[in-house]
């Protein structure tokens, strides 16, 4: 009686077991991912990442778990057929190296859980994640030791039982995993939201950038337009319409934008780079002080986010040396002469000097605000050579 391996044997059990390993795999994430988000961990809780470990692990299951149960059921029929085949080199090398990696995951799951017992930190958390390894391990290794053992010719429904359990498992893993990343609508929806909210962020940051250059705020969102830098401001990318701006004041602008969804709650940390679907707020100790995202809370709808620029932290440019024609005048000392536009109202109390070559030196002065320019003397007698160079540093500050 030959027991050769034929390429199609070959090809058959690995791919069997290929899937096997993916559909276990799979399970375990989703299982883990479920008991992350429902227990976070308020040191290493990333609730986008999980969410999209989720997404992949649902997309993978459905993939390979059918493809597992079909190939199983054609080498099943072809050992029915071919009693022979149940003593193939393939499928025992196989099967027992399953045996193998199944039986050690299990010896360190145990030793996983003892360990968490002795050093007090059996959580919720903790325990779920070991338990449902040892689950799911000790179900494949006692069907496949059953396998292993059992004859060819003995009529068995374990097979088939096994094979509506294991998919009526996967199936409500998987609907439990829309639970928390919504339907395929929701999630075009919510990726349509994070763009919207990424591109405010963007007119945010040219809006300050503008401000800083030009000491006054766009008068509208086509004046940040860069012919040389070829930036072009976004718009919405369902609609394609312009986000809504604003200036409430001087130094008081504002954004406004339709979103789909509601963002999730104050308290809720999420991802620098991505919005979440709507969760119960975890307590305050998971709270980020430095999300930026925020400062984007929205409900569904209209939304609007009101700005004020703190010239303190964003300082501009338009009070500095650029654009300023500096000469040297034999009664004044030095003029400092600022462009049209820029009128003595644009500078408020004293005007201060910085020189970064000689941080010590304050020089005395005398200032003369005019209406389109600021006069100031610095030392009599100290040579333009000098200061020629240093000149070019100083900047005007509100």
């Amino acid at each position: 009686m030959q027991n050769k391996n034929t390429p199609r044997d070959v090809f058959m059990h690995l791919l069997m077991i290929a899937t096997l390993y993916a559909a276990i795999v799979s399970i375990l994430a989703l299982l883990f991912q479920y008991t992350n988000i429902k227990f976070p961990d308020p040191l290493s809780y990333d609730r986008i990442s999980a969410l999209d470990i989720i997404r992949r692990s649902m997309a993978a299951l459905v993939v390979v778990l059918p493809v597992f149960i079909f190939m199983s059921h054609l080498i099943a029929r072809d050992i029915k057929r071919n009693p022979e085949k149940q003593e193939l080199k393939i499928r025992k090398w196989l099967l027992y190296l399953t045996l193998l990696a199944a039986s050690a995951t299990i010896i360190i799951d145990l030793v996983t859980l003892i360990n968490g017992f002795l050093s007090g930190e059996l959580t919720a958390r903790f325990l779920l994640k070991t338990v449902s390894v040892l689950v799911v391990t000790a179900c494949v290794f006692g069907y496949y030791l059953w396998d292993l053992r059992r004859a060819a010719q003995k009529k068995s429904l374990l097979p088939r039982n096994a094979a509506i359990a294991a998919s009526i498992i996967s199936v409500l893993v998987i609907a439990f995993g829309f639970f928390f990343v919504g339907s395929p609508q929701t999630q075009r929806q919510m990726r349509f939201d994070n763009e919207r909210v990424n591109h405010l962020q963007i007119l945010q940051s040219e809006i300050i950038s503008y401000w800083q250059v030009k000491g006054a705020l766009p008068a509208n969102l086509t004046a940040l337009e860069n012919q040389i830098t070829g930036f072009r401001a976004p718009v919405d990318p369902l609609t394609a319409k312009q986000y809504e701006y604003t200036i409430s004041d001087e130094l008081v602008f504002e954004l406004c934008a339709e979103f789909a969804l509601q963002s999730e709650n104050q308290s809720t940390q999420i991802s620098r780079n991505e919005l979440a679907v709507p969760m119960p707020a975890k307590p305050d100790a998971y709270y980020n002080p430095y999300d930026s995202l925020q400062t984007w809370n929205h409900n569904a709808g209209r939304a609007c986010f009101e700005r004020t620029i703190d010239p303190d932290l964003y300082p501009s440019e338009a009070f500095s040396r650029k654009g300023w024609n500096v000469y040297r005048d034999d009664t004044l000392g030095f003029l400092f002469q600022y462009p049209a536009g820029y009128g003595a109202g644009g500078i408020t109390g004293a005007v201060q000097i910085i020189a970064d070559t000689n941080n010590e030196f304050t020089p005395s002065m005398t200032i003369t605000v005019e209406e389109d320019r600021v006069e100031f003397a610095l030392w009599e007698g100290i040579a333009w050579d000098y200061y020629k160079d240093v000149v070019s540093s100083f900047r005007f500050t509100k």
